[in-house]
């Protein structure tokens, strides 16, 4: 409809919730409703947990990387919720003051909050099954790690490179627990979501890499596509991806790009000659984000939104007016902060 090519990024945390719903409906079960599942775990998590007694549980250690002080300002709630519970189980001591604390409601739409419940679950459970301590595992290696890997990442381009150490994880976590087909499920929903691989992100990645023979690689590719003209514009799909690659340029077949794949939209502004210089010089990656927090936050004021009214208008009326209370009046951490407006 625009006549051209728009630059289309899928986020990072969304594709991360993928694997987390595969593998809970893989191994306990699908879902009922917007809200439950079907499963013996699944139909525990929509229960409030925080009248259960906290047992003496396994400690399930987690690798994730430090979170640094402005990445953990801007945690929503349920997000400091979420990077606490990851502690604990690592370390295997639920604080009074975590387990105290109200975990929003459970919806499909909104993974976090059933990765907290499962955590919360587990720290309450005295004889965890099986199925839930592989749930655990997959949160403290693979999800909750993840989640806060793509969090603080400023951009998109090193997508690729964090898939190669999520496949790895994922396999790790098959390792840990043969003949439950871990691998099997999640190499599915990996292979339909990875976007960052799709021909235009990859390329842009390749570009903006300090490995001179990853620029070299994309220079020659993307002049090549240029010189061929338009390419006919046709849905997205993710290219075959090699899960035995070592490095994370061979994830993909980049030569299938040649006639799969436009010139990336972010680089509209390049020329030839400009890209010719970027085999030496590597350039400033593109300002966009590798995913959208305001996403995040609009599906949970949407789902809030839903709850309260039935019409779209009204929905729309409850959307805006909560937006426009939170402009002006701003989020404060305690009453010292708190200004009335005049």
């Amino acid at each position: 409809m625009l006549g051209r090519k728009v630059h289309l990024l899928g986020c990072a945390l969304h594709f991360n919730e993928l694997p987390l719903r595969g593998m809970v409906e893989h191994l306990d079960g699908g879902t009922v409703s917007g809200t439950q599942w079907s499963g013996p775990i699944g139909s525990l998590l929509g229960k409030s947990l925080i009248g259960m007694t906290v047992v003496k549980f396994n400690p399930i250690v987690t690798d994730m990387d430090e979170i640094s002080d402005e990445v953990a300002g801007d945690l929503s709630t349920d997000q400091s919720i979420f990077l606490s519970y990851i502690k604990a189980v690592s370390s295997g001591q639920l604080d009074d003051n975590i387990a105290c604390r109200q975990v929003g409601p459970l919806c499909h739409a909104r993974w976090l909050t059933c990765a907290i419940r499962i955590l919360s679950l587990y720290c309450r459970t005295q004889a965890p099954s099986d199925v839930l301590v592989i749930l655990v595992t997959f949160i403290q290696l693979v999800y909750g790690k993840y989640w806060f890997k793509y969090k603080k990442q400023s951009n998109f381009i090193p997508g690729p490179q964090i898939l190669l150490e999520y496949i790895e994880d994922c396999k790790k976590v098959d390792s840990m627990f043969p003949g439950r087909g871990i691998w099997d499920q999640n190499k599915k929903v990996i292979q339909r979501n990875a976007f960052c691989l799709y021909g235009e992100n990859f390329l842009a990645s390749l570009l903006y890499s300090t490995d001179p023979e990853h620029r070299d690689k994309a220079v020659t590719l993307i002049l090549a596509i240029r010189d061929k003209g338009n390419v006919e514009i046709t849905p997205v799909r993710v290219p075959e991806i090699n899960f035995d690659a070592e490095t994370w340029d061979q994830l993909v077949d980049t030569e299938s790009f040649l006639t799969d794949s436009h010139s990336p939209p972010c680089l509209k502004t390049l020329s030839n000659d400009d890209l010719e210089a970027m085999r030496i010089f590597p350039g400033i990656p593109p300002d966009f984000p590798i995913h959208s927090q305001s996403v995040e936050r609009a599906v949970k004021l949407t789902t809030a939104a839903v709850q309260k009214a039935y019409s779209w208008d009204q929905q729309h009326s409850i959307i805006l007016a909560t937006m426009k209370s939170r402009r002006t009046r701003k989020r404060f951490r305690s009453k010292k902060h708190y200004k009335i407006i005049e």
